[in-house]
């Protein structure tokens, strides 16, 4: 993921750089920038406007000008860099305006809320101050602290109405800038519940089997099928089907390199149960395993 960081991310990591005991804040920088799927927009015109902040910092102990400095080189040695051509930055409304221009950037992370008081819903922000499972700055945090063999999970404990699920569905389906806008859903049935109402009209390809029970579906039951998907999800919406027996029984949902598992049946997941999961987690290997298995169905 492409993140841009405010300055108050590099103070608080340099702060707390090298405690015995630092604050949650820097462990979840150190997670972020240690993450191999993370990378961070910059531009040395910027320098004046991070200096600023880093120069109002310095104390008798630490010159953070200096150690910014020097994380900028490893970031860049590293090939964790990546350049935002944005003209030079004087101000936090500049900043984000930046963000909200790119073509690139994926994420803004802020250590605490110094922007506006409305940045704090806007779409793909991540304030640290303001994590709190299940929010979007939770979500937004799992997904860039997540990677192959580290993933999070929510369960029927974790929200108080069907409405939240709703929103946290939509939230992880609704990032800046993604590679594309495409959903994947994948199950054998065709029964939607209610944790996909709020991303009706985006474009989902709805993956499903070709078998009913042990028979194949004639041409009339999957002309009625791909009608329910569409009226469900909209015209924006396809049908792919697979004859291939070893992909039955999938519960899951693709999107910009994200993969979601839902342990029951759709709608199954709703206040009403009390045994369900959902996990979820960042990588560009899976998603790319998985979009392969899906280019194996047809579309009808």
């Amino acid at each position: 993921m492409i993140i841009l960081s405010h300055p108050n991310i590099w103070v608080e990591f340099i702060k707390n750089k090298g405690k015995l005991t630092p604050s949650q804040s820097y462990r979840r920088i150190f997670n972020i920038v240690h993450n191999s799927n993370n990378v961070f927009a910059y531009n040395h015109h910027w320098n004046e406007y991070y200096l600023s902040y880093l120069s109002d910092a310095e104390d008798d102990e630490i010159d953070y000008v200096d150690v910014f400095n020097n994380i900028i080189v490893e970031l860049n040695y590293n090939d964790k860099l990546v350049f935002e051509n944005h003209s030079p930055l004087s101000s936090n409304q500049e900043f984000k305006n930046c963000f909200d221009l790119s073509i690139q950037i994926q994420f803004l992370l802020l250590n605490s809320q110094p922007l506006s008081d409305h940045i704090n819903e806007d779409n793909s922000v991540l304030i640290l101050d303001n994590i709190h499972k299940p929010n979007r700055h939770w979500i937004y945090y799992s997904i860039l602290n997540s990677n192959k063999s580290q993933q999070q999970s929510v369960d029927y404990r974790d929200f108080i109405s069907d409405t939240e699920i709703q929103n946290f569905i939509k939230c992880i389906l609704n990032l800046k800038n993604p590679k594309s806008n495409r959903v994947f859903i994948q199950s054998d049935y065709l029964n939607y519940g209610d944790i996909f109402e709020k991303i009706k009209g985006k474009r989902i390809a709805y993956c499903s089997s070709e078998y009913n029970g042990g028979h194949l579906k004639n041409n009339n039951q999957l002309q009625t099928e791909k009608n329910s998907i569409k009226t469900y999800f909209g015209n924006n919406s396809t049908y792919r089907i697979s004859s291939n027996k070893r992909l039955l029984h999938p519960r899951a949902v693709f999107y910009n390199d994200i993969i979601i598992y839902l342990d029951h049946d759709y709608p199954q997941i709703s206040i009403a149960n009390s045994n369900w999961r959902i996990s979820f987690h960042y990588c560009i290997e899976t998603f790319n395993e998985k979009i392969s298995l899906i280019n194996s169905y047809r579309s009808v």
